[in-house]
């Protein structure tokens, strides 16, 4: 579903479930760190992280060390929110 941020969010995807739970929803476009618990909360069983996980000036100046951390972050997130 893209862009997820442009229909409504996550609670776009909880309406979406609601009548149709049996539907497998991948939201991108809008998914970040700060929003993924809310994304995985209302129901989508996985998401697509583009731009918040690339971080262009931390590409741009080599600071690798810091995408490391925040793909570290979005995989402790997912994994916790797993037994949802």
């Amino acid at each position: 579903m893209f862009p997820v941020s442009d229909l409504g969010g996550p609670a776009y995807i909880k309406h979406l479930l609601a009548p149709l739970p049996h539907l497998e929803l991948c939201p991108t476009g809008g998914v970040t760190v700060e929003n993924l618990p809310a994304y995985l909360a209302a129901g989508a069983k996985v998401v697509g992280i583009g731009d918040a996980l690339t971080n262009a000036p931390a590409v741009a100046t080599g600071g690798f060390a810091a995408l490391t951390v925040l793909a570290d972050s979005i995989r402790k997130l997912a994994g916790s929110s797993s037994a949802h």
